[in-house]
């Protein structure tokens, strides 16, 4: 009566067994699915990045290929423009060449030109007018001297007014222009005036207003009659010595002659010149030069 009841006790216990194997097999078979799953997607993963690559390589390859025929095409036609600039340099060398000829024909000309012009203006100078006029030659000499004198009579006329505008009592005489007085003579020296101080005895500023005098009259006297009249009149740091009173004469002088033949006169100097406008030179920083108008 026992065996009966011990025989379905087994067979519960093997099929509890039974179904703890088959639940640990399953989980296995799910662990190796899940393992090979896992395998089969990185292989894949793999698999699309070589592709992914093949593919870029691919369009890489292409864009190269392309460049390289641009390229080739480019290298084409450099060729062509190198040929064509080859022709261009060959002919440029020769009108280079014609050109250089010209040059030399033209220098040789100007050369030639220029030597006239020197000539002319060699005649239209001021120096050259009065070496002409006091210089006697043998075929023309009476009528050199006369001329001559005449010139000098005229310029003798003219001093006393020109000094007495740049003459004053500054330096503390009563009576400065007669002291200053001299008249040109026939051999070109100058012979005071009566009463007047010799050149010898006479300062800085007073020997300053003399050759003014001179310069002034002989330039009048010779624009006159010169078939070129000049209209600049350039004087270069004339007026050091001169005190203001004789600036001031000076300028007064300039204005008045200037304005009659309308002319401009030009004084360059170191010294801070007050009246007229004033055209200051100076070095900037950079070491160019600055012109300012000053009015």
């Amino acid at each position: 009566m026992t065996e009966p009841s011990q025989k379905p006790e087994k067979v519960a216990e093997y099929e509890s067994v039974l179904e703890q194997y088959n639940l640990q097999k399953l989980d296995a078979i799910s662990d190796a699915l899940s393992h090979h799953q896992g395998r089969f997607q990185e292989q894949l993963n793999k698999h699309r990045a070589a592709s992914e690559t093949r593919r870029k390589l691919a369009e890489k390859a292409k864009r190269i290929e392309d460049q390289i025929n641009a390229t080739d095409k480019r290298l084409s036609a450099i060729s062509g423009q190198l040929h064509l600039i080859s022709s261009l340099k060959l002919e440029c060398l020769r009108k280079v060449e014609k050109l250089k000829q010209k040059v030399e024909q033209l220098e040789l000309s100007l050369s030639e030109k220029q030597g006239v012009l020197e000539a002319k203006q060699d005649t239209l100078s001021l120096t050259t007018f009065w070496r002409q006029q006091f210089q006697d030659t043998a075929t023309k000499g009476a009528f050199i001297t006369h001329c001559r004198l005449s010139y000098i009579t005229h310029i003798n006329k003219l001093i006393p007014s020109i000094l007495s505008s740049l003459c004053s009592d500054a330096e503390g005489l009563l009576a400065t222009e007669q002291l200053l007085g001299f008249q040109l003579m026939a051999d070109i020296q100058l012979r005071p005036s009566s009463g007047a101080l010799s050149l010898l005895k006479r300062s800085k500023g007073q020997l300053t207003r003399t050759y003014l005098a001179l310069f002034l009259a002989m330039f009048m006297v010779a624009r006159a009659r010169m078939q070129f009249r000049p209209n600049f009149v350039w004087m270069d740091e004339v007026i050091d010595a001169l005190d203001v009173s004789g600036i001031e004469g000076l300028q007064t002088w300039l204005r008045q002659y200037c304005g009659e033949v309308g002319g401009r006169a030009f004084l360059l100097t170191h010294r801070d010149v007050s009246g007229g406008r004033m055209v200051r030179v100076t070095k900037n920083k950079q070491g160019g030069t600055e012109y300012t108008l000053i009015e």
